[in-house]
């Protein structure tokens, strides 16, 4: 449940209600949780992913095909994954005193679908570092950072609509990520 240095890192959700006490994080142990998630293999295995399906569409045709696009295809993934988990679970959550942790509501709070609801929702919702409810700007700020990023390595994709939809699948993913620790552990 926990990485080297004894944090709870967000691959394994904590539950809200493990001790019915938030105990707040430090900024080197929101930077841990960032390194940890980034360097995960889920990380490598959906880079390949997004970079197999956008081979498969020819999605930035400027990369061409064969092994140079889709390695070219897997490095921006990763890079976008990347930014992204560092800006959203390190950098921001410190400068804007948030917790990067899952939460865990567990099954008893509800059936399959509340509890994807309230998994995807925190993408715009967490906790401060003071235990408090509040809108997610580590989240929203921190993956819009890592779409306008993409501008240095996507050079035929710079508009509004390129960057809107980077956020977009990034928050998607993220989203998707938190159902996966909501209800991945449902045997627990």
């Amino acid at each position: 449940d926990r990485d080297v240095t004894g944090v709870q890192t967000c691959a394994l959700p904590i539950s809200a209600n493990e001790t019915g006490v938030y105990k707040p994080i430090t900024s080197h142990q929101k930077l841990r949780i960032a390194l940890s998630d980034t360097i995960d293999y889920p990380v490598l295995l959906t880079g390949a992913g997004y970079a197999g399906l956008a081979q498969l569409t020819n999605q930035h045709p400027n990369f061409g095909q064969g092994l140079k696009g889709y390695s070219l295809r897997y490095i921006t993934s990763f890079t976008d994954q990347a930014s992204g988990n560092f800006l959203t679970e390190g950098v921001l959550p410190i400068l804007f005193h948030e917790d990067p942790r899952y939460f865990r509501i567990g099954p008893e709070a509800g059936g399959f679908w509340y509890r994807a609801g309230y998994a995807a929702s925190r993408v715009f919702w967490n906790k401060t570092d003071k235990g408090n409810s509040r809108f997610n700007f580590s989240e929203v700020v921190g993956n819009g950072m890592s779409a306008a990023l993409g501008n240095a390595y996507y050079a035929h994709e710079r508009n509004l609509n390129d960057n809107a939809q980077r956020l977009y699948v990034a928050l998607a993913t993220d989203a998707f990520g938190q159902i996966l620790r909501e209800i991945g552990r449902a045997h627990v």
